[in-house]
C-alpha cells in the first residue's frame, strides 16, 4: 500500500485535496494539488515497484481525477457537499424548480429552436448563437453565485436552505447543458 496519503481521505474528497468541506473553492490551489498529487502517485513512478504498489498507485491516481471532477464543478461540488452532510439529492428526480425558472429555460429551448431553423434557412448567425451562450453563462454564473451565498456552517439542517441549493443546482445542469447543446449547433453549422 501507498503510504504517502493517509488512507481515510481515500473517501473524502475534499480531504484528498486538504480542502475543508465548504463549497468555496479556489481553482487554481485545486488545479495545483491535482498536479503534485498525480506527481506523486503516478502508476509510472511505480513500473518496478511490487504489484501492489502498482494496483495502489492506479487507485489512487483513479480517486484523485474523480474527486477532481467532483469539486472542479460547482453542480458536482454541491450535490457531493449536501451528500458529506447527509442530504442525498437525486438529481434525476429532482423538481425543485420555480415557475420562473421553467418559463426562462423554455424561453432560452424555443430560442435556439428558432435559431437552428434560421440557420438551416439563411446559413449561420453567430450573434445569435453567442447571445443565447451568453444568457445561459449568465444564469449559470448567477446559480453558482446564489449557491455560494447558500452554503453556510449550518446548511445542511435547514431544509429551505436545502430545498434552494436543489433548486439552483437544477438551474446550474440546465445551463451547463444548454451551453453544450448551443457548442454542438455551432459545429454542426460551421
Amino acid at each position: 500500500m501507498i503510504k504517502t496519503l493517509d488512507e481515510s481521505s481515500f473517501n473524502n474528497y475534499f480531504a484528498l485535496f486538504g480542502e475543508l468541506e465548504i463549497y468555496s473553492l479556489d481553482p487554481v490551489k485545486l488545479d495545483t494539488k491535482r498536479k503534485e498529487l498525480l506527481i506523486r502517485l503516478h502508476p509510472d513512478r511505480f513500473c518496478d515497484g511490487t504489484a501492489a504498489q502498482k494496483r495502489s498507485s492506479l487507485q489512487w491516481t483513479t480517486r484523485i481525477n474523480q474527486a477532481y471532477d467532483v469539486l472542479k464543478d460547482p453542480v458536482k461540488r454541491a450535490v457531493y457537499l449536501c451528500g458529506l452532510k447527509g442530504n442525498t439529492i437525486d438529481i434525476e428526480k429532482s423538481k425543485a424548480f420555480s415557475v420562473e425558472v421553467l418559463e426562462q429555460q423554455m424561453e432560452l429551448r424555443e430560442k435556439l429552436s428558432e435559431a437552428v431553423e434560421l440557420f438551416a434557412e439563411c446559413g449561420f448567425d453567430a450573434t445569435k448563437l453567442d447571445d443565447l451562450e451568453f444568457q445561459a453563462s449568465s444564469m449559470l454564473s448567477n446559480s453558482v453565485f446564489n449557491m455560494t451565498k447558500l452554503f453556510s456552517d449550518n446548511f445542511s439542517k435547514n431544509k429551505e436552505i436545502l430545498n434552494k441549493i436543489e433548486s439552483q443546482i437544477n438551474i446550474s445542469l440546465f445551463a451547463q447543458k444548454f451551453i453544450v447543446d448551443c457548442s454542438e449547433v455551432r459545429r454542426k453549422f460551421l
